[in-house]
């Protein structure tokens, strides 16, 4: 089936205003104009539609959750362990200055007796 037969098939005109317009007397502008309203807009679900939807999120639902999941804890455990590196370098920089500065204190109270 193409897919202008299958847009054509989706887009139905309203019927009754059609044949009100050319049955009655009154004027076209009084009527309302041919209305197309594609079919997924209409809420007419069907028994078998429900059960594709219902199968499809029974049969993805879990996969998708579990995805979710693992990519959540993968991305905390790499902040986590990024935040760690972070802390210890800056711990070793200033653990580096504390003994600079406690080597200079070392020396000015020596030259001081």
């Amino acid at each position: 089936m193409t897919s202008v037969a299958m847009a054509s098939r989706r887009m139905r005109p309203n019927v009754n205003a059609i044949q009100r317009r050319f049955n009655t007397t009154q004027s076209p502008a009084a009527e309302n104009p041919t209305v197309l309203v594609p079919e997924h807009l209409c809420h007419t679900h069907t028994q078998a539609n429900r059960e594709e939807q219902r199968q499809f999120y029974k049969t993805f639902t879990r996969p998708v959750a579990k995805v979710v999941l693992m990519a959540t804890f993968v991305y905390q455990a790499l902040y986590w362990s990024w935040v760690k590196m972070e802390k210890d370098e800056i711990k070793g920089e200033k653990n580096v200055e504390i003994a600079g500065l406690e080597r200079k204190l070392e020396e000015l109270t020596k030259k001081k007796p």
